[in-house]
């Protein structure tokens, strides 16, 4: 077997987000039959698809866009069959302890009448991970279907694919993130602080900063120890807070918000402020939009309405 350098930052808690599906090849061939439509499950805060592989399942899986390598729970992919082409170890930035996993081969990826076909996915223990998703046979990467956008309904529990493009990013709702930065995010104000936030569908939590960033802020609620944050290879001391002020980005405001702070380097925001609105991912084009569902009674043919 061969031996494949890479960093990936496993995020049981609260997300799971790496250095890019890019360290693979990507699919030789993605197919959408029909734009689509399927229903979403959240479980312990988590988005959970049913998904195919090589014509078997559906399987409970993780769409992930704080994801850029897929995967799959080991030993699950010894019991479909799927070829292994190497290894990757894995580890958390700033490891010295990383662990490895099994890089597999899979035929064919199935969401709906969305096909991913000949790719490389990782296997690993996730097994933590299970614990909190009973059934969970792995994460897919959002990434994984470059050139197709994928929309989050969580207001309707229910996500669509279709062929296309975002508009050009207005800074209002649809934003774009930078080639610098392996995860879509948002630039967030915290006052007169500017925060990059990565948006992170796999993300139980609300938003979740490191301490580093956190320095000037002024609380409401000051932060308290809370639970810790587990990587696939060490846990990382954390606090809880209640903001003081209202955090803005775009044409949106969250009003003194909880935010959970940690010793490592990354930021996010989760299922717990993401559940009230409905995000698109346009990877090819490296933007992200969001929006709110329209008020009861009013027209949304036209798509879902802005928080204005």
């Amino acid at each position: 077997m061969r031996s494949t350098s890479a960093c990936l930052a496993l995020l049981l808690a609260f997300a799971t987000t790496g250095c890019g599906q890019h360290g693979f090849p990507p699919p030789e061939r993605i197919n959408l039959s029909a734009p689509a439509t399927v229903p979403m499950e959240f479980i312990a805060g988590r988005l959970v698809v049913s998904a195919k592989i090589n014509g078997r399942g559906p399987y409970k899986f993780i769409l992930d866009s704080g994801a850029q390598v897929s995967l799959l729970a080991a030993p699950f992919g010894q019991e479909l069959g799927l070829p292994v082409s190497g290894e990757m170890p894995v580890g958390s930035p700033g490891s010295t302890t990383p662990r490895s996993g099994r890089i597999l081969q899979v035929d064919r990826l199935e969401i709906g009448t969305l096909a991913a076909e000949k790719f490389s996915l990782l296997e690993m223990d996730l097994t933590s991970l299970q614990q909190r998703v009973p059934g969970l046979k792995g994460v897919i990467s959002a990434h994984l279907f470059t050139g197709i956008l994928i929309t989050y309904d969580y207001p309707a529990a229910v996500m669509r694919y279709r062929r296309g493009e975002l508009p050009a990013a207005d800074g209002q709702t649809v934003f774009a993130w930078p080639a610098g930065h392996r995860l879509p995010g948002v630039l967030m104000h915290f006052g007169k602080d500017e925060v990059w936030v990565d948006v992170d569908t796999g993300s139980q939590g609300g938003l979740t900063l490191a301490q580093s960033t956190v320095g000037g802020f002024e609380w409401s609620e000051p932060p308290v120890r809370d639970e810790p944050i587990r990587l696939v290879d060490r846990e990382l001391a954390a606090s809880k807070g209640r903001y003081k002020g209202a955090v803005t980005f775009g044409s949106f405001r969250l009003e003194h918000p909880m935010i959970k702070i940690h010793e490592g380097s990354f930021n996010n925001v989760g299922y717990q402020v993401l559940k009230d609105f409905v995000l698109t991912i346009d990877s090819a084009n490296r933007r992200i939009e969001l929006r709110k569902p329209c008020p009861l009674g009013q027209d949304q043919t036209k798509g879902p309405c802005l928080d204005s």
